[in-house]
């Protein structure tokens, strides 16, 4: 588990009750945008959009972060030590989905701070594939979801900040 925030979130692929899954990711192939597991963005209880930063002129127009709680959740509760599940969409295709962020045991957490958490591991995960090939994050997502994530780096991070 990598701490992240309040909560913690596993590198896809990397173990543990609930491992998140990259779009795409399956015996099938590597196609980004196929969805493969968890809800469809009608099915989760909270979304949230991505503001766009102005200044590079890359990335998506648009990306949204939907997210619930384990069990069904009510947005504007908090939750301790509870299961996420998420989904990431960019100008509406699926890009990353999981089951494999945590909400901290001693201390609660609502829907809107696991979107921050979640924006702040892959804004992590972005930045160390854009600046390096052997980024320890290389082998955890196809070629399309890593130009994404380098991509959008930045802009997840500003969120994750709440900038």
């Amino acid at each position: 588990m990598i701490p992240v925030g309040t909560g913690s979130v596993t590198r896809p692929g990397a173990g543990g009750d609930h491992t998140g899954r990259a779009y795409g990711e399956s015996e099938e192939g590597k196609a980004m945008g196929k969805q493969i597991y968890g809800y469809s963005p009608a099915e989760h209880e909270y979304s949230v959009s991505v503001p766009k930063t102005s200044w590079r002129g890359i990335g998506s127009d648009e990306v949204t972060i939907y997210v619930s709680a384990h069990g069904g959740g009510t947005v504007g509760e908090e939750y301790a030590g509870n299961g996420w599940d998420y989904l990431v969409t960019s100008d509406g295709r699926p890009v990353l989905e999981g089951s494999d962020i945590r909400s901290a045991e001693g201390r609660a957490a609502g829907h809107a701070e696991m979107a921050r958490t979640l924006a702040s591991f892959l804004s992590a995960a972005g930045e160390s594939l854009a600046h390096s090939e052997t980024s320890e994050y290389a082998g955890e997502y196809t070629a399309d979801e890593a130009e994404w994530l380098a991509a959008e780096y930045e802009r997840l991070g500003l969120f994750a900040a709440g900038e």
